[in-house]
């Protein structure tokens, strides 16, 4: 009796299997390069932002953000046929918020924004083949009874500017 619910088991085993091998078979003939992502290194000052390093590894970015309006930094990769994804908000490093606790009142915060005349941050951008240019905007908030926010072009850097430096 065991030996039949033993050879039950294997042959049911067996039965799971042999389709998965198939499946990785078709698979593995058929490679995928991993994707791309390039870390940068960006400096920002009143005259606009430049590349400082960049770094290319295998990997994925987030999601990226649908909305234009937010305020802060917007970069956008714009594609070789001139489809522009958005590659994602970052908060306006020139612009900090920091709170403290106020001296007046003990356990009460206050707040304040600190600008500052220049500042290093780093982001994470796709490689793409079909990418051609990739640009950083500062979004400021619509002003009053308008619908869309201000854009302004703080750089721009193609392709090539993505290349890893050493």
């Amino acid at each position: 009796m065991k030996i039949i619910r033993i050879a039950v088991a294997v042959t049911a085993l067996l039965i799971l299997l042999v389709p998965s091998w198939g499946m990785a078979q078709v698979t593995a003939e058929a490679p995928v390069a991993p994707a791309k992502v390039a870390f940068v290194q960006m400096h920002m000052d009143s005259s606009g932002i430049t590349m400082v390093k960049v770094q290319v590894v295998n990997g994925t970015t987030k999601a990226p953000s649908k909305d234009p309006n937010r305020p802060g930094l917007l970069a956008e990769m714009r594609l070789a046929d001139s489809t522009v994804l958005v590659v994602g908000h970052i908060a306006d490093p020139l612009r900090q918020r920091l709170e403290y606790e106020d001296p007046a009142e003990p356990g009460k915060l206050k707040a304040k924004m600190i600008e500052k005349s220049s500042a290093d941050f780093l982001v994470r951008v796709p490689i793409r083949d079909d990418m051609v240019r990739l640009d950083f905007y500062r979004i400021e908030a619509a002003p009053e009874g308008a619908g869309k926010a201000v854009r302004k072009l703080l750089g721009s850097f193609t392709r090539f500017d993505l290349q890893e430096s050493k």
